[in-house]
């Protein structure tokens, strides 16, 4: 029960070390969409996946993950969504 926050934290944590692991990051976020896709955490793994290409430089990749949590998740009032926009507005 408690693999989907250890993927998502995880996943923050190849963020914060120095350097940055983006891939193993991606991979972690990824995995925890994948495997369980009905979390809530899934709509914060989409949000760092796009903040995860956007660092990797796949910007238009890193949209498309934004603009699906705004999609998605626009109706539930999540955090995410929140964060998408505010990251969209600063960045695109």
């Amino acid at each position: 029960k408690f693999a989907p926050n250890a993927h998502y934290w995880l996943g923050e944590l190849y963020l914060v070390k120095e350097p940055p692991d983006l891939e193993s990051s991606r991979q972690a976020f990824a995995l925890l969409i994948s495997q369980y896709p009905q979390h809530a955490k899934t709509p914060d793994a989409f949000y760092k996946l796009g903040t995860v290409q956007f660092m990797k430089g796949n910007r238009e990749k890193a949209r498309e993950y934004l603009d699906l949590v705004i999609e998605q998740y626009g109706a539930s009032n999540h955090a995410a969504v929140t964060l998408a926009r505010d990251f969209i507005a600063a960045n695109y």
